[in-house]
């Protein structure tokens, strides 16, 4: 999460733009800066689409809970219902669809994150590139279906078929400064350093950023 200050060197931050939260109403827990994600009660046989649509607004994500909180356990998308109280949901903006053409599958309200085939050692950047659009997230599919199974992120060519791939229009970089490693195309997802106590909404904050998120980093 934004606010977590662990006795570690290195997280990943997400920053974003400080714009106007999303009119949400109340939720468990806010698990991103711009009260988009939200960990929502009283769930059981809804789905994150009912939840956001609600609300007069779309879908971008459903994820199950762990521990009452808002770290995610598993996807299970916008329009999974199931026996449990509790789901991560993220809600947008109803807005014009991604401009994807076909695929396997959409996964999607916004058309934006799709079940991409054909991508036998090729990238989601790749599959997004093509259309003109900006990778925002890949994942392995469980199943020849949108549930994912593993985070692969928008660069990793794999010896697979399918891969479900997230785009989005481009926009500017964020203005994040030095990292590690850049985790993103748009640049605002980066590996940073000198984190030890320090959270990532102290790192985003400090550039003038908002935090998106935060997540303990793997080797």
């Amino acid at each position: 999460t934004c606010d977590a200050r662990l006795r570690t060197d290195d997280l990943i931050c997400e920053c974003e733009a400080p714009g106007s939260s999303c009119d949400l109403g109340p939720a468990k827990e806010t698990c991103s800066a711009d009260r988009s994600k939200v960990l929502a009660g009283g769930m059981r046989l809804r789905s994150c689409a009912d939840f956001c649509g609600d609300r007069g607004l779309g879908c971008a994500g459903g994820w199950e809970e762990h521990g009452d909180s808002c770290l995610a356990e598993a996807v299970v998308g916008c329009d999974a219902r199931l026996p449990t109280d509790d789901l991560i949901c993220e809600c947008e903006a109803p807005g014009a669809s991604c401009d994807i053409g076909p695929a396997t599958e959409t996964c999607s309200a916004d058309g934006c994150r799709v079940l991409a085939g054909g991508m036998r050692f090729k990238s989601c950047a790749d599959f997004c590139g093509e259309r003109g659009l900006g990778c925002a997230g890949g994942w392995e599919e469980h199943g020849d279906s949108c549930l994912a199974e593993a985070v692969v992120g928008c660069d990793a060519r794999l010896p697979t078929d399918d891969l479900i791939c997230e785009c989005e229009a481009p926009v500017a970089s964020c203005d994040v400064g030095p990292a590690k490693e850049t985790c993103s195309a748009d640049g605002c997802r980066v590996l940073a350093g000198g984190m030890r106590f320090k959270s990532c909404a102290d790192f985003c904050g400090e550039r003038g950023l908002g935090c998106a998120g935060g997540w303990e980093e793997h080797g």
